[in-house]
């Protein structure tokens, strides 16, 4: 399991998704996205909101996720000057060879989007305070309160009707919630991307001069910090899920000036997986 990120316009992270794979027998008609079927039961599927508001919020997300990629895959293909100054600001190189994997991570994502439902969609429960100590009780709520979503980036695999099927899940978080429509669909994109079947993306460790943070807390979170990894190091900025997610929401590093001497690049965002 992936650690917590930080949203970008969030970016942070813990997240889980659960996936049907490359199949389209266990998916019903082709090119149907089964997130558009409703799931039967009304089931709360994100903290903080109600069963039918949770799942709209999610369907909505999927949609505006697979909106995203379809046209950060068209901008790809033209290749115009707007769309290579921040495909190079977001990940420190413009070399066909990094364009090709973008490309490709964009295609594995559609296509495990286009299979998602909101029944992959789990909420991660709320921590119990019986037997604990107060001071671990509060630390546990606080980061289950400051959590967006988080995947295993893994998966497993299981019989159904004869077929295998691919199995991925999301598991929600209560910031998710209160994030705006962007955020929850780059959100969506951010832990999608962590799937091994698409970019086994990671929540890139690194640091630099003056980084105050602990060693184990050094995951390149938010816009200053993936800003401040591609500078440094273009293969993990290609690694990094909050990269990955900036450049498809299209966000301009000039919206978020970057401070090289470290202030302002330490404040704690929410949390992704």
């Amino acid at each position: 399991m992936n650690e917590k990120r930080l949203p970008g316009s969030t970016g942070i992270s813990p997240r889980r998704l659960r996936f049907a794979g490359t199949g389209d027998s266990a998916h019903g008609s082709r090119g149907v996205p089964s997130f558009a079927k409703r799931a039967p039961l009304a089931v709360q599927r994100v903290p903080g909101m109600s069963a039918t508001q949770g799942e709209c919020a999610i369907v909505k997300a999927l949609h505006d996720a697979i909106a995203l990629l379809e046209k950060r895959r068209g901008d790809l293909a033209r290749w115009d000057p707007d769309t290579q100054e921040n495909f190079s600001a977001w990940f420190g190189t413009d070399s066909i060879k990094a364009r090709e994997v973008i490309d490709g991570r964009i295609g594995r994502a559609l296509k495990t989007l286009r299979h998602l439902s909101v029944q992959d969609f789990i909420p991660i429960p709320k921590p119990k305070k019986r037997g604990k100590k107060p001071s671990t009780y509060e630390a546990q709520l606080a980061d289950w309160q400051s959590t967006y979503a988080y995947v295993y980036p893994g998966y497993t695999r299981r019989r159904l009707k004869a077929a295998t099927v691919e199995i991925a899940v999301v598991y929600v978080g209560p910031e998710f919630a209160s994030a705006n429509d962007t955020t929850r669909a780059g959100t969506i994109i951010h832990e999608v991307s962590h799937f091994f079947s698409v970019g086994h993306t990671k929540d890139v460790s690194a640091t630099f001069l003056g980084d105050p943070r602990k060693p184990d807390e050094r995951e390149m979170y938010g816009y200053n910090k993936a800003e401040r990894l591609s500078l440094q190091s273009p293969e993990g900025a290609l690694n990094n899920a909050d990269n990955f997610e900036f450049f498809i929401e299209s966000h301009d590093p000039a919206d978020h000036p970057l401070d090289l001497d470290g202030a302002g690049d330490f404040e704690v965002p929410p949390k992704r997986g």
